[in-house]
Order: C-alpha cells, then structure tokens, then sequence
C-alpha cells in the first residue's frame, strides 16, 4: 500500500467551513477512487489541517495527491493559505481497528538509515505493534517511507489525547532503545474530525 500525507495552513477561523466542504464533497470523491483504502482529516492547532490518504498502488496515491490539488483549488483555495506540504510513500506496517473510536492522532516525521529502514516493518510488527496496539484506545498505526528509505512517518490514532500521549512516550522508549540509527524530527498532533475507511478495506 502506498499513502499521502498533506498539511495545510488555513485562513483564521475557517477550518471547520473547510471540514464541512471536504465531509461533503471531497470525500464522496475520493471514496470512488480507483484503489482507495482509507482517508483522514485532522486539525493541528488552530489553523492546521493534516490529512492522510491510502491507496494500493504507488501511482493510485500520487494521483490522489493531483485529485487533492486540483479540488482545493477549484474549491476552497480561498480557505486555504499557501500550498501544502505533501509526504508521499510505500506504507511498510499498517494496523487499522475498522469499529474503533479514533479521536486523536500524533505524527511523528523520523530520519533514518537505508539500512534500518530495510528491517524496519519485521521490528514494528514484532514489538512496537502489539505494545502499541495493547494499549486502551488503540485505534490505528501506520508506519510510511518515502522513496529514499532514510525518511519517514510513523502515524498512531487514538481514542482520545491522553491516550495517545500515554502511548506517544511508549513509542519514543521503544524507538530509542530498539531503533538507535532513528531519529524522530518532528512530532505533529491534533483532533481527527474525520476518518473514512473502504468497507472492504480490511486490516494489515
């Protein structure tokens, strides 16, 4: 599977308008398109939006990426404040809990090597997956390298924030003690307003 990841910048106080427009029409859309598995909205402070989509193939996703620009501009392009930041990538681990309450989600950009990132998706799903996904409220995990293999982002979704931050630290340990040639850059947090799953998607 392969996944998109885009933030965006929005106009002060607009960003539910501009949920209510992607609820209501981007997601229909997007639902219909060829390879979709799943698509999340949520918001990163008070004019941040962070959305993922996942798709079967590598070209399925980047196409979602040219769907996506092409809707916001003819859409909403007057909510939205400069163009967003797009992550694109092989999704290596994927876990999803369909009937799961997802509340809350953190994102954690990591810098690695080629090398551990080869062996990366046998040491997820050997040890942080099932610490992870024991936990309460464990709704989702998603682990995505771009194509270089040295960069990444580790996706967890929770049913509420404190939760997710109970489990965030769990995961920093793990990562350290487990993952030494990684580095976690940058971590991103926020609400889920929004996740919609293909009913046949299944979990992986």
């Amino acid at each position: 599977m392969y996944g998109a990841i885009r933030e965006y910048k929005i106009q002060p106080g607009k960003v539910n308008e501009l949920f209510e427009r992607v609820r209501a029409e981007f997601v229909p859309m997007i639902d219909k398109a060829p390879g979709f598995v799943g698509y999340s909205f949520a918001q990163i402070g008070s004019d941040g939006i962070l959305t993922t989509s996942t798709f079967e193939s590598q070209k399925q996703a980047e196409d979602s990426v040219k769907m996506a620009a092409a809707w916001v501009k003819e859409n909403v392009a007057s909510l939205v404040s400069g163009p967003p930041r797009v992550t694109t990538g092989e999704i290596v681990v994927r876990h999803v809990v369909e009937n799961a309450k997802a509340g809350y989600g953190i994102m954690r950009r990591i810098e690695t090597t080629r090398a551990e990132a080869d062996k990366s998706e046998k040491l997820v799903r050997e040890g942080l997956l099932p610490l992870l996904s024991g936990m309460p409220g464990f709704a989702s995990y998603t682990l995505l390298l771009e194509e270089s293999r040295d960069r990444g982002a580790a996706i967890t979704a929770f049913a509420d924030r404190a939760s997710a931050e109970a489990a965030g630290e769990r995961a920093l340990a793990w990562v350290k003690e487990n993952m030494k040639n990684s580095t976690v850059t940058e971590i991103v947090a926020g609400d889920i307003k929004l996740r919609h799953l293909r009913a046949t998607a299944g979990v992986r």
